[in-house]
């Protein structure tokens, strides 16, 4: 997750910062005065608040890439839920962010605020929680299928090997995302194979294992 964090705020930083001009434009901007110039590209990182140990690093890590970028304005807001995310977005927006960095609490939700921001021009890289339109420029995320499809060999391994797996298991879920359903559905896949595992139990956990 830190190297897609980084990897994502880096990645904009660099494109906020890259001009594209023909050589009128340039010669233009070269007899604006040099105070005129400075004006920094704006970015907004929205992500999930520090309500645990990984979202804990995901804040820390974004804060720390933002360093990396002084060349940048920074905008950094964390959201314990879909609601105070979407309103996070929507003042970013306001202010006139040109890139924006989201990940999302849920992906539903927040799908529909991403869409608006890009339908506005503002480049809009999503990190690890897929939206459900395609409407990110840039989407980075890790092999979610091969964690859910990992998981799941572990567990008919230790329930007797592949073919001859017993149990019962219950399914504790996370969040409504695409992080989440592409897991479970790798995982079910594999337990799908063995006629000794039983599913008894399925529910949104929230990523608590308590």
């Amino acid at each position: 997750m830190k190297i897609r964090l980084i990897a994502a705020v880096s990645l904009l930083a660099t494109l906020a910062c890259v001009p594209s001009l023909s050589g009128s434009d340039a010669a233009l901007i070269a007899s604006v005065p040099a105070q005129a110039q400075v004006a920094k590209p704006r970015i907004g990182v929205s992500i999930p608040a520090a309500d645990h140990g990984w979202t804990a690093g995901v804040v820390w890590w974004s804060r720390e890439c933002a360093k990396l970028h002084p060349e940048c304005e920074w905008t950094i807001a964390t959201a314990e839920t879909p609601e105070k995310q979407i309103a996070d977005i929507e003042t970013m927006m306001a202010k006139g962010v040109d890139g924006l960095v989201i990940l999302a609490t849920e992906s539903a939700p927040i799908t529909p605020v991403a869409e608006e921001a890009h339908s506005r021009g503002i480049l809009v890289v999503n990190v690890d929680r897929g939206f459900l339109k395609p409407v990110a420029d840039i989407f980075i995320e890790g092999d979610n299928n091969a964690f859910g499809r990992k998981s799941a060999e572990f567990m008919v391994e230790k329930l007797g090997g592949k073919g001859n797996a017993k149990g019962d298991i219950i399914i504790l879920e996370g969040i409504p995302c695409t992080v989440n359903t592409d897991r479970v559905q790798a995982a079910l896949k594999v337990f799908g194979t063995e006629k000794g595992i039983k599913i008894v139990g399925q529910q949104a956990a929230n990523w608590n294992r308590q």
